[in-house]
């Protein structure tokens, strides 16, 4: 599996943990939207939460996810690399 693709729209929320939203492309043929990039505050560095739906009674359902460590890493990583990138250049 390969990430062919990131995009990255970064978040203008103050005192917020969400840094901003990703979207990937997997093998140039399958695409991931809504991926919350946060500041995990536990761990002390940033990482992803794959998309969900939070229904009404205040529960969430997770529609895709890694089943792994490796499968998270492979794909959090060029999605932390692009926000980086992205944060960068806002800031130039």
């Amino acid at each position: 599996m390969e990430i062919t693709k990131v995009n990255v729209t970064l978040s203008n929320r103050e005192n917020s943990n969400v840094l901003g939203w990703a979207s990937i492309t997997i093998d140039g043929c399958f695409v991931v939207n809504n991926i919350t990039i946060l500041y995990d505050e536990v761990k002390d560095r940033k990482v992803m939460r794959m998309p969900k739906k939070v229904k009404s009674d205040g529960t969430s359902h997770d529609y895709c996810f890694p089943i792994n460590q490796e499968t998270r890493d492979l794909i959090e990583k060029p999605i932390i690399e692009k926000y980086e990138e992205e944060l960068k250049n806002a800031n130039e």
